[in-house]
C-alpha cells in the first residue's frame, strides 16, 4: 500500500467514525426530546392546582408530540447514517445497523409504555 493510499484509507476511516458520532449525537438528542416530553406530560400532575385545565391539556399535547418526535429523530438519524455510510465506504462492515435498530426499538417501546401509562 502506497503512502497516498494509506492517507486515503485513514481519511475514509475518519469520515466513517464521524458519521457514527453524528448518529449517536442524534440519538442522544432524541432521547433528550423524549425526556422533555415525559416532563411536559407529567407537569400537569405536579402543577395541578396552579394551572388551568386548558394549560394542562396543552402541556399534555406538547408532551405527546415530544414523545413521538424522539423515535422519528432516531429513524431519520438511522437513515442518514446508512446513506452517508454507503456513500463513504460502501463496505457493509461499516454500516452495521443492528445497534441502531436496538436503540430505535427501545425508544419506540419507551413511547408506547409512556402513552399506555397515561
Amino acid at each position: 500500500m502506497t503512502e497516498a493510499e494509506k492517507c486515503t484509507e485513514l481519511a475514509r476511516m475518519r469520515t466513517v467514525l464521524a458519521n457514527r458520532r453524528t448518529f449517536l449525537a442524534w440519538c442522544r438528542t432524541a432521547l433528550a426530546v423524549m425526556g422533555i416530553g415525559v416532563l411536559l406530560e407529567k407537569a400537569g400532575l405536579l402543577l395541578g392546582g396552579r394551572l388551568s385545565d386548558v394549560q394542562v391539556d396543552e402541556l399534555g399535547v406538547m408532551g405527546i408530540v415530544a414523545l413521538v418526535a424522539g423515535p422519528v429523530l432516531i429513524a431519520f438519524a438511522g437513515w442518514q447514517y446508512v446513506r452517508v455510510g454507503r456513500q463513504v465506504g460502501g463496505d457493509p462492515d461499516y454500516v452495521f445497523v443492528i445497534p441502531e435498530m436496538v436503540v430505535f426499538t427501545v425508544a419506540v417501546a419507551f413511547v408506547l409504555l409512556s402513552l399506555w401509562a397515561m
